[in-house]
């Protein structure tokens, strides 16, 4: 749990205010996949959490400022990763269920509700201001 915090403070640790978000959501999306991954061969409910719940604020924090802001935002840019973000926790929260042929568990489908929720917010935000 330490390392997966540590992995999602580091963007901020570093950072040079450049502002660059393709970097940071490249970044972020490359410790939800190494996730997604161990998900397949572990079920660590707590992590696929935490995971979730940095990337939609670090995202969401971005999204609002970058779209209510900023004269020209990147559409085009903040949708891409928002698909991506949402294929990967729709992944991360079934794959090992499938995988062990198991039924799904309350806190597993409010995941799953909550991740469709938070894509929907985000394309709906984004549409809205093109």
């Amino acid at each position: 749990i330490l390392a997966i915090v540590g992995g999602f403070g580091t963007p901020f640790f570093v950072s040079t205010g450049e502002g660059n978000y393709i970097v940071l959501f490249t970044y972020i999306t490359i410790l939800n996949v190494g996730m997604l991954v161990l998900s397949y061969f572990k079920n660590w409910y707590w992590l696929n959490v935490i995971c979730f719940a940095f990337t939609t604020i670090i995202y969401g924090s971005w999204l609002g400022y970058q779209v209510s802001e900023k004269p020209y935002p990147p559409y085009l840019g903040a949708l891409i990763f928002a698909s991506i973000f949402y294929g990967i926790f729709f992944l991360m929260n079934i794959v090992n269920n499938i995988k062990e042929k198991r039924k799904f568990n309350w806190s597993e489908i409010t995941i799953l509700l909550t991740n469709t929720f938070m894509f929907f917010v985000a394309g709906m935000v984004i549409l809205n201001n093109v």
